[in-house]
């Protein structure tokens, strides 16, 4: 790693290729208390360090004791698309009065993904998407995918083996990458049974209270 990969990342944008971000439920739907999701708050900032590097080594890897985990949700997908609005920063984009106020929020989580030295807050927006089926956006996330911050991968139903490819070389490029990423398997999704087993310990099971 050097200080030009954590620029690069800094300047980097939302990966399209390889995943399309949660998309808000209807209105007319009912609200998700916030309660069902602190078992995927849980396990998603599990492991994630305080994120930083050295003041004056900005090319060094920051401070994230896991930098890959998979889990299984095993409730209603809408509960994961509110939490993942709330988690990328949408819900409070939302929030901010006018285009000012966006745009203030946009500067200040660019200025704040800037400052390698800064622990990462809980409130600090992460990547938050559903993978893209397909060949080619399955081969840049094996091959290519670099996270730009904390990065949360939401898989729905796909094709199962290419899904097991996506998992092993995530895995096995993690150590690599700057920043968490965690890949959450919705209920409906062809969770592989043939994963590798050192694979196999980092799959966890979620479900919502009650």
């Amino acid at each position: 790693m050097s200080f030009s990969d954590h620029v690069a990342a800094c300047f980097a944008r939302y990966d399209s290729v390889a995943m399309r971000p949660p998309s808000p439920a209807a209105p007319a739907a009912p609200a998700v208390p916030t309660a069902h999701w602190q078992a995927l708050q849980a396990w998603c900032f599990a492991g994630t360090g305080p994120g930083c590097a050295p003041l004056l080594q900005p090319g060094a890897l920051p401070q994230v004791p896991q930098r890959f985990a998979m889990a299984q949700w095993q409730g209603a997908n809408a509960v994961v698309e509110a939490w993942a609005l709330d988690l990328d920063g949408s819900a409070l984009l939302d929030r901010q009065p006018g285009a000012a106020g966006r745009l203030l929020l946009r500067l200040r989580t660019k200025r704040n993904d800037a400052c390698w030295w800064r622990p990462r807050q809980a409130t600090d927006p992460w990547d938050a998407g559903h993978l893209i089926a397909g060949d080619a956006a399955a081969r840049h996330l094996q091959q290519h995918f670099q996270p730009r911050r904390a990065t949360l991968l939401l898989v729905g139903t796909t094709n199962a083996p290419q899904l097991a490819d996506s998992m092993r070389a995530l895995q096995q490029r993690s150590a690599g990458f700057r920043y968490p990423v965690r890949l959450l398997c919705l209920a409906d999704a062809p969770v592989p049974t043939d994963l590798a087993a050192d694979l196999a310990p980092i799959v966890t099971r979620l479900a919502p209270p009650g």
